[in-house]
């Protein structure tokens, strides 16, 4: 071969060379530049998601003067994960990432499907109140916490199912925030709901429907809340389901006027002496029961706490139950 084609050669092979090396340098800055936009673009997604979700909480969810600080974010299951401080306490809470959808306190499937299977293969018989001739459930919520409304909603089956061969006491959940807010407290801010001042009024009205009225429209006033009025139409929405159960509206609103302070500050004060920590807590007997909410499980429960077990304890109910677990509080 003369030399002139040895050189040619050469220069093919360099070229050849020096396109492979060129392409492999192209390839590698779009790899480079994918992975950057795209964390790039998870950034600011997060960013814009948690900012939005800090500005609902503070705005539109905590009393004046109260503010949440976020301390970290990531994305978790397909969802922005957001580590916030309220006054020195930590919260997790989730959001979507185009920041439409806010969830407090997500769903674990894996598990809720563990806990209902943990509830069901759990035996009433270990629940062991003391007995009597006429068993007591003492059940505090708030008249808006979705927990507590679900025990309710349970318990008033067990309710029907009884009747007077129980008692059922009413009861609600109490907080002292040290704060003059009336956007959730009365009394100097020493008598407080969760929930806002709405709730506490609310609370308040059922207390006095249960001691003007009785239980049997305490029970049916209850159910027409939880099933047809929220928390930020209950200050109207109440009227008429009190008018149509035959409840006077101007009875229940004098009963909350003269003693609705002091109503509720003996229901702070049981909140103590039972060391009630949240919504739903259900006592029978005095025993504090944690099992399943449904109606079959507090059936069961308080049929441990009898004597002599009446026929209905034979009575199967329902076993279905939307949350097993959770609380307001």
């Amino acid at each position: 071969m003369t030399e002139t084609k040895q050189e040619e050669n050469k220069q093919i092979t360099n070229n050849k060379n020096y396109i492979s090396y060129a392409i492999i340098g192209v390839l590698i800055f779009l790899l480079i530049l994918s992975i950057f936009t795209q964390g790039f673009s998870s950034f600011t997604t997060s960013n814009f998601a948690s900012s939005k979700a800090l500005n609902f909480i503070n705005t539109y969810m905590l009393p004046s003067g109260i503010k949440a600080t976020l301390e970290n974010a990531k994305e978790e299951s397909g969802l922005i994960a957001l580590n916030i401080s309220i006054e020195g306490k930590e919260y997790k809470i989730y959001i979507t990432k185009d920041g439409k959808y806010l969830f407090l306190q997500p769903i674990n499937i894996d598990s809720a499907i563990e806990e209902i299977n943990k509830m069901n293969s759990q035996s009433n018989v270990e629940f062991s109140p003391k007995k009597t001739e006429k068993p007591t459930i003492k059940f505090f919520v708030m008249s808006f916490c979705p927990y507590g409304q679900q025990a309710e909603n349970s318990l008033k089956v067990v309710y029907d199912l009884f009747k007077n061969k129980i008692n059922f006491e009413p009861h609600y959940v109490i907080y002292n925030y040290g704060r003059n807010d009336p956007n959730y407290c009365i009394a100097n801010g020493t008598l407080c709901s969760m929930h806002g001042i709405n709730e506490l009024n609310e609370d308040i009205r059922q207390i006095c429907i249960y001691k003007l009225y009785g239980i049997e429209k305490f029970w049916n006033y209850v159910n027409m809340i939880n099933s047809g009025c929220n928390l930020q139409n209950i200050e109207t929405c109440w009227k008429e389901k009190a008018n149509a159960l035959n409840i006077s509206i101007s009875e229940i609103e004098k009963c909350k006027t003269e003693q609705g302070e002091a109503l509720i500050k003996e229901e702070y004060e049981l909140n103590q002496k039972y060391n009630v920590q949240g919504s739903p807590t259900v006592f029978i007997n005095d025993e504090q029961y944690s099992g399943s909410r449904s109606p079959e499980a507090y059936k069961t429960a308080v049929c441990t706490g009898f004597l002599t077990m009446p026929t209905e304890c034979n009575q199967k109910l329902s076993s279905s139950v939307s949350q097993t677990s959770g609380s307001c509080g």
